[in-house]
């Protein structure tokens, strides 16, 4: 199982922060989830005039509107460098498409985007999340091979 959580390790270093067209979503739910923000009726319009749930989330945490996209939208796709990010931890309505997943698995991987809402805390959270999904494959494994000891 450390083979797993090595290569879902490596997937998690290697793969830019905020490097997939969903991550800001789940980011944001992480956070707002730990944070105690477990429902919103908050709403706010996204770059793509689409109303979506909203959490209050610092601005540190995920590059702004205009540009949190940038790397896949508009077409061609360009470098991920293309975000813009900033220190300032001042509390912004975030959009999240996550908004009303269960808090479970966000109240886990969360913690370091609370304590370094940046992208230091984006790359913690994501090897909180690989070791989780190793320690799953683990168990698993472990209840399959108990489970064909017997008779």
């Amino acid at each position: 199982m450390s083979a797993f959580f090595l290569i879902a390790a490596g997937w998690a270093l290697a793969l830019p922060v905020n490097g997939t067209y969903d991550e800001k979503d789940h980011i944001a739910r992480a956070y707002a989830v730990t944070t105690g923000q477990l429902t919103t009726d908050r709403t706010v319009v996204d770059r793509r005039d689409d109303r979506k749930p909203a959490f209050l989330v610092p601005a540190s945490l995920l590059p702004s509107n205009s540009n949190v996209d940038c790397a896949w939208s508009p077409r061609p796709a360009r470098p991920a460098d293309c975000q813009r990010w900033t220190a300032d931890r001042v509390r912004v309505l975030t959009p999240s498409g996550a908004a009303r997943y269960s808090p479970v698995y966000y109240l886990l991987v969360g913690a370091p985007l609370v304590l370094a809402p940046n992208p230091t805390g984006i790359l913690l959270a994501r090897l909180i999340s690989a070791l989780a999904a190793a320690a799953l494959l683990a168990g698993a494994a472990g209840i399959s091979d108990s489970s064909s000891l017997r008779p």
